[in-house]
């Protein structure tokens, strides 16, 4: 029961990918900060290092803030960097739900059972061949 409705249906969502949509990896000098990071699980200064791309990021606060449609964030990185990835969102204006999963073949096993998202953006077409026909080739350089 939400909102005192008794409807059986669950509300629509969308879902995208922090890695390569939402946030890039450095490159030059700033990629190798980033491998040390990484390796000694220092989160907080791998986030830092990572560029917001503006035109998802945009999309993510118009969606989630204006329009009200529920929108999760998937990350590929471990399940230390959920807490860092929820206060960058945070910072940037936006508060929703952050998962983390080990790779991209189990986040597409468990969409096909959560059917109440029929959307997520994605940063590759490999990606997006895995996860199948609900995913989007979004990139870096476009909003949604």
């Amino acid at each position: 029961m939400q909102g005192n409705d008794l409807a059986s249906y669950a509300p629509i969502q969308q879902a995208v990918l922090f890695e390569g949509v939402l946030a890039t990896y450095p490159k030059g000098i700033k990629s190798f900060r980033t491998w040390f990071a990484s390796k000694a699980k220092d989160m907080p200064t791998l986030l830092n290092t990572m560029k917001p791309n503006e035109l998802p990021l945009k999309s993510l606060i118009d969606s989630v803030n204006r329009r009200g449609i529920g929108t999760l964030v998937y990350t590929l990185m471990p399940v230390e960097a959920v807490p860092e990835i929820e206060h960058w969102l945070i910072r940037k204006g936006v508060s929703t739900s952050v998962e983390a999963y080990p790779d991209i073949e189990t986040l597409a096993q468990d969409l096909r059972f959560n059917r109440s998202i029929h959307v997520i953006y994605v940063a590759t077409q490999e990606q997006q061949a895995i996860i199948g026909m609900r995913a989007t080739v979004l990139g870096s350089e476009r909003a949604w």
